[in-house]
């Protein structure tokens, strides 16, 4: 492929001999300049369209397989006529040829040794060569120790190539040129002449992780870094989702934790989130991860830089998955916080109220409940919304629907974990049925039990210290003022 460069308005050449002027810096750079092939120029042929034909006729005179030299640009921008390289068609691969990604350079031919840190799913679109003809092709981010570059890669058998360019594998890839894309960046193009060998564990290619804690994770918007973590996975889901034009794509949330005893949930999309297969007790790197808040949650995303392995043989896993089999496999002890974005209870009072479309959310850090209540309502048994009429009709699910006994308990006030602030603060929050149930338990086999097995109960949430995050809204009780809270999540804090 050749990379068009605007050409001068006229050839530089001088009144008498027509022959190309010396710059200023041909003194000092003799010795290294390449001699170039001059074309035959005639009297006539110096006007600026018949010198920028002839110039467009010598590019495109030969087949595809010569390319550009290294300073083509330069000698179109110079004015000068260009030596023409024959590409290098490599047949085997030299393992003391392999460059790093930091010195390519365009319209080259290189062999690389690359770590595969993401690669999208194949598409298709018409040839722009030969008409009636389809290109398949996806692209991937590439990297080795050094830096990391996009890359394009088209082969006849794609599926083949599409195996060997696995998430999280090393390979070495020759024939490889570096060329620009649209938008000006440089990017690899891998085609049907490259040739793609795996690598073996010890050959393998990992980043450079400089690993943080999810307990010193800190969000800033205004400069939002790049960061390395590691975690034992305790949650992987995959769901299907439509995007545009009915397509079925994937979406993965991921959750896991690390020795400071936090979670955090990771969210990936497309082909990544199909590539990214943990399971329980993985344990998942993640390099150049970006932080991110939603719903008081921290959360993690990924961009075209990061990249994530599974099981990496690192010294940093060995370490966790030690930690990980004596505290949860032997000890059994699976409580694990979430990071949040915490509101005091001091300003309760002072938090904007829910706006619609928009809800807003709030987290309270080491709460005690000091009064609660169980009460139970019919339902509908998929949504959970209440149902208001005989007939079973659910106004959200817009159907008749089967009806069920759930769990709403009543919370009328909160407090600090901390002995120098004995104050409860008031307030009117809910906890609904899928989480009342991890306290309580079935909710027909609660309301079964006599009055003071049920007081047990509660008195077991009362005991404990959680962190607590709820939705917002204006409250449309007449009997209560002010706000409504709604529990999203309540996770007990185990004291160490």
């Amino acid at each position: 492929m050749l990379r068009t460069t605007q050409l001068p308005d006229k050839p530089l050449l001088s009144e008498t001999d027509k022959t190309p002027l010396a710059s200023d810096d041909d003194d000092d750079d003799k010795s290294t300049r390449r001699d170039v092939e001059m074309p035959d120029y005639e009297d006539d042929d110096v006007d600026n369209k018949t010198y920028k034909n002839k110039l467009k006729r010598r590019l495109e005179e030969d087949d595809d397989e010569y390319i550009l030299g290294d300073s083509s640009a330069e000698l179109i921008h110079r004015g000068e006529p260009i030596k023409r390289q024959k590409r290098k068609k490599q047949t085997t691969v030299e393992y003391d040829t392999i460059t790093s990604l930091d010195i390519l350079q365009p319209y080259n031919y290189y062999t690389i040794k690359v770590f595969v840190s993401y690669r999208t799913s194949i598409k298709t679109i018409p040839s722009k060569t030969k008409l009636g003809e389809y290109v398949n092709y996806f692209n991937a981010t590439l990297r080795d120790k050094t830096k990391g570059i996009k890359a394009r890669i088209t082969s006849n058998d794609i599926d083949t190539t599409f195996d060997k360019i696995k998430l999280g594998s090393t390979c070495i890839i020759t024939n490889v040129c570096i060329w620009y894309d649209r938008q000006g960046d440089m990017m690899l193009n891998i085609d049907k002449t490259s040739k793609i060998i795996g690598c073996t564990p010890d050959e393998s290619i990992h980043p450079n992780y400089s690993f943080k804690l999810l307990s010193s994770i800190e969000f800033n918007p205004a400069e939002q870094l790049p960061i390395d973590v590691i975690g034992v996975v305790i949650h992987s889901e995959l769901r299907e989702y439509k995007k545009e034009k009915e397509r079925t794509s994937h979406v993965r949330t991921v959750t896991f934790v690390d020795s400071s005893d936090f979670s955090i949930r990771v969210t990936l999309w497309d082909q990544q989130a199909i590539d990214v297969d943990c399971k329980l007790g993985d344990i998942l790197t993640i390099k150049s991860a970006v932080c991110d808040i939603r719903n008081t949650f921290y959360t993690l995303s990924l961009t075209n830089t990061s990249s994530i392995e599974i099981n990496p043989d690192i010294k940093e896993r060995h370490e966790l998955h030690e930690w990980y089999n004596e505290k949860v496999v032997k000890n059994n002890d699976i409580q694990f916080r979430a990071r949040l974005f915490t509101s005091s209870l001091e300003v309760i009072d002072e938090i904007e109220p829910y706006r619609e479309n928009n809800p807003k959310f709030v987290a309270f850090e080491n709460c005690i409940i000091d009064d609660i209540d169980a009460t139970a309502y019919i339902g509908c048994e998929i949504c959970k919304k209440s149902l208001k009429t005989q007939d079973n009709w659910c106004q959200k699910c817009n159907k008749t629907t089967t009806p069920a006994t759930l769990f709403k308990l009543n919370v009328n006030s909160l407090s600090n974990d901390d002995d120098n602030d004995e104050t409860e603060y008031r307030l009117v929050m809910y906890i609904y049925n899928d989480i009342a149930k991890r306290f309580l338990g079935p909710v027909n086999d609660y309301f079964k039990l006599s009055p003071t097995e049920q007081t047990k109960r509660l008195e077991n949430i009362i005991n404990g210290k959680y962190q607590i995050v709820c939705s917002i809204k204006e409250s449309k009780n007449q009997d209560t003022e002010g706000m409504e809270y709604t529990a999203i999540e309540i996770i007990p804090i185990k004291d160490v």
